[in-house]
């Protein structure tokens, strides 16, 4: 039991200092949300303000720590604190890193009273079928020691907002953020969705490398004439062999 309460001190003091390196340069009523919202969501391991308000222990009633944890909520975070957590997290990547892009979506089929409901195809319907729902588009970072993903980047958008301008924008925004942020080149990778003159012309001003999977309908230039990329890729003959090493339980396997 002694060891246990210890661990658990030991665990609190480590979420606590992680989110002072976080908010440094915000207002003590920044601060205190974003250190109780790290804190309440890992000791609950949920994400509803019920169960975060839950973990705090304070002497004062539930609903008013929720109405507090609510109208923080409605308060952008201020530039600052994406600012340290990306100089935080860049030091894991090492050199080179390799950097994923997707966007997903959140279907909310049954949504009525939720603030800026838009439209979005459903990704696991496999007819692609329009719902009420989110974009969500994320940026995540592979860790050089163990190769597991961390977050860059990520931003739930839908058309229906104030002011939006487009998915392009936001992806452009949220490349930007990360790329200003490293200190050395990183390999980018794209899935299809993302075959757009618009992105080879950001990515090349940004001279960084990347990866792009092409849509079969994609035309190449190559030896004067004009291809498309499923036939460029069919007349390449030969295969490629590799390993695949990945960890299950901590056991490497290949």
């Amino acid at each position: 039991m002694f060891n246990f309460t210890t661990n658990v001190y030991a665990t609190k003091r480590e979420i606590v200092n992680f989110s002072k390196g976080l908010v440094q340069g915000s207002g003590q009523v920044e601060s205190k949300f974003v250190t109780q919202a790290i804190y309440g969501i890992l000791k609950s391991g949920s994400i509803i303000l019920k169960n975060v308000a839950a973990t705090l222990n304070e002497s004062i009633r539930i609903k008013n720590i929720i109405d507090r944890l609510s109208q923080n909520l409605n308060r952008p975070l201020s530039p600052e604190i994406q600012s340290n957590y990306t100089q935080k997290v860049m030091k894991v990547l090492g050199d080179h890193p390799v950097i994923l892009v997707d966007d997903s979506d959140v279907i909310k089929p049954c949504g009525v009273k939720f603030e800026a409901l838009g439209q979005v195809r459903d990704g696991s319907d496999k007819n692609n079928k329009i719902e009420k729902g989110y974009l969500v588009t994320e940026v995540v970072g592979l860790t050089a020691r163990k190769k597991q993903p961390i977050s860059l980047f990520s931003h739930i958008h839908s058309s229906k907002e104030k002011d939006y301008k487009s998915t392009n924008e936001v992806l452009f925004r949220g490349l930007k953020q990360v790329i200003s942020a490293l200190e050395t080149k990183a390999t980018f990778v794209f899935d299809r969705g993302y075959d757009m003159n618009g992105l080879f012309h950001f990515m090349y001003q940004q001279k960084q490398d990347f990866i792009v999977r092409l849509k079969e309908n994609r035309k190449l230039f190559w030896k004067g004439k004009w291809f498309k990329s499923a036939t460029l890729r069919d007349s390449r003959k030969g295969k490629i062999k590799t390993t695949l090493t990945f960890s299950v339980d901590g056991k490497r396997k290949s």
